[in-house]
């Protein structure tokens, strides 16, 4: 169920946590306008997470979008 949550982009109501939709949502940001997160996306991050953690997100969202950048650039089919 939260996987095809994930997929259709609908979050509420998928039974994640509301620290598990802040990363989601700040991990969003960070792939799809990184110089222009929000900060109120900052903000709710902070509340679930220290700042250890928020650089933990933000490199394996950083890693994952590295990934999907050079398959991008390969061609290469995604699987499920």
């Amino acid at each position: 169920m939260q996987i095809d949550a994930l997929i259709a982009g609908e979050l509420e109501g998928a039974g994640f946590s509301e620290a598990e939709l802040a990363a989601l949502r700040f991990c969003e940001a960070l792939t799809l306008r990184s110089n222009e997160i929000p900060d109120a996306v900052f903000d709710e991050l902070r509340k679930h997470f220290d700042e250890g953690e928020v650089v933990e997100i933000c490199m394996v969202a950083g890693l994952f979008a590295y990934f999907n950048v050079v398959n991008n650039a390969l061609r290469v089919e995604p699987t499920r």
